[in-house]
């Protein structure tokens, strides 16, 4: 029941409007020379307000807005002199990114990618002023792509969720995408290796959605163990293959020692005993659909954007429905027990 309301709280989340109505003047920036310029295209004070005014832009999304101009000096970002600038392309390729694994595509400005792709492709060919509106525009849609991807798309108290919401400082972050020259990595942004490791499965099992997901059926035999020999083995080494959880190409129909490593790590990571036994609970396991498991796994990644990012070396989590321990160093879990 807790997750059906979580579904539909994501589904009726009221999006982000991101329509401009208005035309903006470029003007020379304040307290800035050509000499120390990127670009020479450049807003103003008064244009940034009358965009947050004629959006309906809150604080803190207003706020963030302000301090991005003002910290560049109200210097255009995304659209300059050659078109689009390589930051912007690679913010679009994240969001690209961010649509194709987590599947919400909610926040796509259709027209304002439309001429992003003309940027792109024929450079700056309209006079000065109408690009201002452009790269306010884009600014407006990279901060609710970053809030969204990064910070979650709902407030976690509606859940009763009380663990304190991650904070982002989302204008310092969209200033150091702005003013770097090199590849966005995901070591500059506010998640954490479980989120990333998560994030990564969720890529390997959508290379298989269209996979035919077949039932796995012990048929005769109540349980498997080392040593045994069947020909279900071959079909189970496949999908644990497919599931990233046996790292070999090994298909053979014999219960060995590859296969050990595989199912404990299946069983470990699905809350089940781990005995290396293929039994009845590990076959309803891994008989669960793609889809469904896509599901699941994307409904954590949301409450995983809401979680503060330790930073510190050493981290102890208590998962209470898993009744487990974890104790990270440095990123990497080094124990993991029943707790009591």
């Amino acid at each position: 029941m807790k997750q059906s309301n979580f579904i539909t709280s994501l589904i009726s989340l009221v999006l982000l409007s991101l329509s401009v109505k208005a035309d903006f003047i470029l003007s020379p920036a304040r307290g800035m020379n050509d000499s120390t310029s990127v670009t020479l295209f450049h807003t103003d004070s008064s244009a940034v307000a009358h965009f947050i005014q004629s959006n309906q832009l809150q604080a803190p999304l207003a706020d963030q807005f302000r301090q991005f101009y003002n910290d560049r000096q109200y210097q255009h970002a995304w659209v300059i002199e050659d078109g689009l600038s390589e930051q912007a392309q690679m913010l679009l390729n994240l969001y690209n990114q961010f649509i194709y694994y987590s599947g919400d595509s909610s926040l796509t400005h259709r027209e304002l990618l439309a001429q992003t792709g003309l940027l792109q492709s024929e450079g700056p060919n309209k006079p000065l002023q109408s690009y201002s509106e452009v790269e306010l525009q884009l600014t407006n849609f990279f901060i609710a792509f970053l809030a969204r991807a990064y910070a979650g798309k709902i407030d976690p108290s509606n859940l009763q969720w009380h663990i304190p919401r991650k904070k982002i400082r989302i204008a310092a972050l969209l200033k150091k995408f702005a003013s770097s020259e090199d590849a966005i990595t995901d070591n500059w942004l506010p998640i954490s290796k479980a989120y990333l490791d998560m994030r990564a499965h969720v890529l390997r099992l959508k290379s298989f959605e269209q996979e035919q997901w077949k039932e796995i059926s012990l048929v005769k035999r109540k349980m498997l163990q080392v040593g045994d020999t069947a020909q279900i083995i071959k079909t189970i080494k496949s999908r644990l293959i497919m599931l990233g959880d046996l790292k070999t190409g090994d298909t053979t129909s014999i219960y060995n020692q590859n296969l050990i490593s595989a199912v404990e790590g299946f069983q470990n990571r699905h809350g089940l005993s781990v005995d290396a036994i293929i039994g009845p609970e590990f076959i309803q396991a891994v008989n669960i659909p793609i889809q469904a498991k896509l599901e699941q796994m994307l409904i954590n990644m949301e409450r995983m954007r809401w979680m503060p990012v330790y930073t510190e070396k050493k981290t102890v989590v208590v998962n209470i429905p898993e009744f487990k321990l974890h104790v990270f160093q440095d990123g990497d879990e080094v124990l993991n027990r029943m707790s009591s």
